[in-house]
């Protein structure tokens, strides 16, 4: 090839670049929003994402007010038996072969009995049991005598020290405490431990 037609060819070359890459920097994607031209991609995607949060939120509070235990099966060898163990259940149930577990979801509450003899009748071995979460119901308690943080804290510590207890506040303005308890939940057990360091429980609602 003539030199003078190949140097001619590398310069037409090297200005489709250079033309294609200043398009590309001023090109900005057109975004379909229902037909409002005015939002920012921020505006149009933000109410999608919150929408997802909520759902995810509102599942997760869904799941929190059931029961779910955690029951370990020995004896299934294959997926026969995961279905097998699901229909002995006759609730919502998680099944893992490879785990050799099952995590169960009712909206009741089940003994480590009955969920033992529905799958014993599946001729599976039930190896563990445990209650994983209950449903908690929230519980305010009215305190006299709280005077600073230092009150608080104290009360705090003392009320998070009780088993299946969850300190959801406590307040010094209003001399409030509000916990979430297990369903069933004796209240009386919550005075003692406010009462032990020196604060007065006036009442529990």
């Amino acid at each position: 090839m003539n030199p003078m037609i190949a140097a001619a060819a590398m310069s037409m070359s090297s200005v489709s670049v250079v033309t294609n890459a200043l398009r590309l920097r001023g090109w900005k994607p057109v975004l379909r929003d229902s037909g409002n031209s005015d939002k920012s991609s921020d505006q149009v995607l933000l109410p999608s994402l919150r929408q997802l949060a909520d759902v995810a939120v509102e599942a997760e509070q869904k799941d929190a007010t059931g029961f779910v235990y955690k029951v370990g099966v020995e004896d299934m060898m294959c997926e026969h038996c995961v279905k097998a163990v699901k229909g002995a259940l006759e609730v919502s149930a998680d099944v893992s072969l490879e785990q050799k577990s099952a995590v169960v979801r009712a909206d009741r509450a089940l003994s480590q009995e009955e969920v033992t003899d529905a799958i014993k009748a599946e001729d599976y071995e039930v190896t563990s049991f445990e209650a994983v979460s209950t449903p908690k119901e929230a519980v305010a308690i009215k305190i006299d005598g709280m005077m600073c943080e230092h009150c608080v804290k104290a009360v705090t510590k003392a009320l998070s020290g009780i088993d299946g207890v969850t300190v959801l506040s406590v307040s010094l303005e209003d001399g409030l405490a509000k916990v979430a308890v297990p369903e069933g939940f004796d209240t009386e057990k919550l005075k003692a431990p406010i009462e032990d360091e020196g604060y007065q429980v006036v009442n529990i609602e």
